[in-house]
């Protein structure tokens, strides 16, 4: 059987490749029998290895690219793409991302003209999210996005409890199922079964992102970190990612009453250098106000590191309820700071069992694996 799978991402980069976005399509290539096409605004090089039947095709190339959004698409020349893989093969599976209502009504669009064509929307939604979706509906009457509803294929959400708020919208319950994100372990998987490992981890607190922005509340683990006093016992926290003066300013502002070297900002680092200081780290720390399911959860626990965050995200997801990890019960210092301080202070057996549980659910592969099961199971 020759078979497409198709995902519709306009504003595909190069750091979506081992996201979601890239990895899903990069999988069902490579362990399940399709041909993957990538289809965006922009272009650029990719590891030919490793995205081995992997196809980027440009689409709107005329869009204004500082607008783009995973809805920034033309729907003719959508269908004139899929017309042409329709007819060259058996089954062909569109990825979109987010819900909008432009995808449901695409999808609509594809039952009519295709028969072998399947729609599937990852949601990548919060919780919040997920508890008002179809509250509003400005787009169209309830009743006839009720009914568009009904033409898409499968939805998914990342965070089981984002998944448990949409099995409760009647319109989407029995088509909507837990596709977690997760991290690519096919290449120089850690050994998790020797305990000297976790023994040899450094009293670092490691966490990256858009340090600058709001949703990331970096000041909160900076604040957190002082409070503690982790800092006299030979603790660093270790900042990655963008950042501007302010932040500068507040961190030397801060630190005056600690270690010169208590804190470091260390800008932008490629996956590798990623990688080598989350084997490093003991505790991977996560202030976010709010997330969906932050790609460096299931990377930052692969590498060992135990996850000190606030209850956001994928951090119940990753750390099992918390069993593994620990989540501040509130965004406040008092909370963060304990959430912090018992990371820190955790045994090196903890560590190896999350490590494990991060391995064992939230490898591209076996996520993929039950994507592939499920797409089987709506499209036969």
């Amino acid at each position: 059987m020759k078979k497409a799978f198709v995902t519709i991402f306009p504003p595909f980069e190069k750091v979506h490749l081992y996201k979601d976005v890239g990895m899903i399509p990069r999988c069902m290539a490579s362990d399940h029998g399709y041909k993957s096409y990538i289809l965006s605004n922009t272009s650029f090089v990719i590891d030919e290895e490793l995205f081995h039947s992997v196809e980027f095709k440009l689409i709107n190339k005329n869009h204004n690219v500082s607008s783009i959004t995973s809805s920034s698409y033309s729907v003719f020349e959508i269908l004139s793409i899929l017309h042409g893989l329709s007819t060259e093969n058996d089954k062909v599976v569109v990825n979109f991302y987010h819900f909008h209502p432009k995808h449901v009504v695409l999808s609509f669009l594809i039952k009519v003209f295709f028969r072998n064509v399947f729609s599937y929307v990852k949601l990548d939604i919060r919780s919040n999210g997920a508890k008002e979706l179809f509250e509003r509906s400005r787009f169209y009457k309830k009743h006839i996005r009720d009914f568009l509803l009904g033409f898409v294929d499968i939805f998914s959400a990342e965070t089981a409890q984002a998944f448990n708020y949409l099995k409760q919208k009647k319109n989407i319950s029995d088509k909507t199922y837990l596709i977690p994100n997760g991290v690519l372990l096919t290449e120089g998987v850690i050994d998790s079964n020797g305990i000297d490992f976790f023994n040899d981890k450094e009293k670092l607190i490691f966490s990256a992102g858009r340090l600058e922005s709001y949703p990331k509340n970096t000041r909160l683990m900076i604040d957190s970190f002082v409070k503690s006093g982790l800092w006299q016992d030979g603790w660093q926290l270790i900042l990655a990612g963008s950042y501007d003066q302010e932040l500068i300013n507040y961190i030397k502002e801060k630190t005056r009453t600690v270690h010169h070297e208590a804190i470091y900002l260390v800008g932008h680092l490629n996956r590798d250098q990623l990688f080598s200081h989350m084997r490093r780290a003991k505790v991977f720390a996560l202030s976010s106000r709010w997330e969906g399911f932050a790609l460096v959860l299931p990377e930052a626990v692969a590498h060992g590191c135990i996850i000190a965050g606030t209850d956001v995200g994928g951090v119940e997801d990753v750390t099992n309820m918390g069993t593994l990890g620990f989540i501040a019960k509130e965004q406040t210092v008092d909370s963060f700071t304990e959430a912090l301080k018992s990371a820190a202070e955790s045994e090196p057996l903890l560590g190896k069992k999350q490590m494990d549980f991060g391995i064992s659910n939230f490898d591209w592969k076996s996520i993929c694996n039950k994507l592939a099961k499920i797409i089987d199971e709506k499209t036969n």
